[in-house]
């Protein structure tokens, strides 16, 4: 792998780092259930305990989210979570990694 990739991915990490350690202390700062992230580029979060008496799944939920907002996340029930649990999944980050590391 040439020096310009390593780098790439080096700064890539790094800054996925900072942005998820921003986005989990903003959830948690807010009350949101929230797992830390370890690795990635993503957060699954709990919504059930603030909003069980507004949305009765967590395609709802997300479905709202978009329609509502433009925000896209993903329903926890996609990941194996039980669909009346609002549980999301937040994607924080693209670089275009896939193009740039295809580059030679």
């Amino acid at each position: 792998m040439n020096r310009v990739k390593v780098n790439f991915l080096k700064y890539s990490k790094k800054i996925s780092k900072l942005i998820a350690d921003f986005c989990y202390k903003k959830l948690k700062t807010n009350n949101i259930e929230v797992a830390r992230p370890d690795k990635g580029f993503y957060i699954l979060s709990d919504l059930t305990n603030l909003l069980k008496d507004k949305f009765k799944s967590s395609v709802e939920l997300c479905s709202s989210w978009l329609k509502d907002t433009e925000v896209a996340v993903l329903p926890g029930s996609g990941f194996g979570f039980d669909i009346e649990k609002l549980i999301f999944r937040l994607r924080f980050i693209d670089f275009e990694s896939g193009q740039f590391l295809n580059c030679s």
